[in-house]
């Protein structure tokens, strides 16, 4: 049973050593991939034969969907094991936007029915990398989508907002069935999941991106029964946005 109320946990910092994990993951995912590729060529012939069993076409259908699962993810993969990342000067406001397109591409298929409310101040701006921080905010927004599935697909929400202090916080928020008190030690593990035929990368990409910037991520109860993933950032001094 969750409590209903819980301290902000902070998910695991990235060391060197996740570093190098998911410089191994990128390389098997790349090998696999590979290996995968002339088996989606022949499972998209057969989906697309008309002569071909209906079971088989349907089965051969969701193989070239899977290969494709893993083909994104590879790109996920390579984004984070960027040596350097782009800095720029940035609206948060366009990046949580940009974000919340990139979970609706995603999940276009599995949780469509699930909106986003997004909640953001506009004058905003951040000295990052905007394709990281995009990535990581998506990451979130794919988790608490497929959370709110499994609980009556609720809508999920986003919000921007300063805080007194003169920095930010943008925080993602749902309903799903939250997190048991035995598994919060393990948030942000690469492959940890409660989730049949997910692999538990979502938070540690995540997070991998984030610290790149010295951000953190922290994962919360609310009082209203909710989970929240929360991201705070110091406000840069006025200047452009790019």
């Amino acid at each position: 049973m969750v409590e209903s109320r819980l301290q902000a946990q902070p998910v695991g910092p990235v060391t060197a050593g996740s570093m190098g994990s998911i410089e191994l993951l990128g390389r098997a995912i790349h090998r696999v991939r590979n290996l995968l590729m002339s088996v989606r060529g022949y499972a998209e012939l057969i989906s697309m034969a008309e002569s071909a069993d209906p079971d088989h076409r349907r089965w051969a259908t969701r193989i070239v969907e899977q290969v494709d699962r893993l083909e994104a993810l590879q790109a996920r993969v390579d984004g984070a094991m960027r040596e350097e990342p782009q800095s720029g000067v940035h609206s948060m406001a366009m990046i949580a936007r940009s974000a919340v397109q990139r979970s609706e591409q995603r999940l276009k298929d599995q949780a469509s029915e699930v909106e986003v409310i997004v909640e953001v101040v506009e004058d905003l701006i951040v000295e990052a990398d905007g394709e990281d921080l995009a990535e990581a905010i998506a990451a979130l927004l794919d988790n608490a989508r497929e959370a709110a599935v499994e609980n009556g697909s609720a809508p999920v929400e986003l919000s921007l907002r300063s805080e007194a202090d003169g920095g930010w916080v943008l925080q993602v928020t749902d309903s799903g069935p939250g997190l048991q008190a035995s598994d919060r030690t393990r948030l942000g593990e690469a492959f940890f999941t409660r989730k049949a035929g997910h692999l538990g990368l979502g938070l540690f990409l995540s997070q991998t991106l984030l610290e790149r910037h010295g951000m953190q991520l922290e994962l919360d109860r609310s009082n209203n029964d909710r989970t929240v993933a929360s991201i705070r950032e110091r406000r840069m001094p006025a200047g452009g946005i790019r």
